[in-house]
């Protein structure tokens, strides 16, 4: 029983450690990223050479392939990061939050009830909420 309970202590500092390791990573990448994809990009892992970077959707996702090569370029004055090659990109919306966008944010009616009407098939109760949010943001009508 000692040993399971030190096997499984050091796989949670294993997985404490890594954890640490990604957050000093992280805040590393924050501070090369440019300006455009900061509140959109987070460091998911770093293996093989390959920089894997979440952003928050396919638009942010352009944008880091896009300014690619300077973040590789700048990350590699870092003593870290001298052996990364690639930089892979992932879209997790669900996970991590946009920023808010500018301007009109409203929905028509139309679309709203079109949306509410594809959420009752939705299983994924992350999307479901969202595409819920979402409907609920209908443009308002003068009377």
């Amino acid at each position: 029983m000692k040993k399971l309970f030190t096997q499984s202590n050091s796989r949670l500092e294993f997985v404490l450690n890594k954890a640490l390791h990604l957050d000093k990573l992280n805040r590393l990448i924050q501070a090369t990223l440019p300006t455009p994809l900061l509140n959109h990009t987070r460091l998911a892992n770093v293996r093989d050479g390959q920089l894997i970077l979440q952003v928050s959707n396919a638009a942010m996702a352009t944008q880091v392939r896009f300014y690619g090569a300077e973040i590789l370029q700048k990350l590699k004055k870092e003593a870290v990061f001298k052996r990364l090659k690639t930089i892979k990109v992932i879209v997790d919306p669900i996970n991590l939050k946009s920023a808010p966008l500018e301007g009109d944010q409203n929905i028509s009616k139309e679309s709203s009830a079109i949306i509410n009407k594809g959420t009752e098939t939705i299983k994924h109760q992350g999307l479901k909420e969202a595409l819920k949010q979402l409907s609920g943001k209908q443009k308002k009508t003068k009377n």
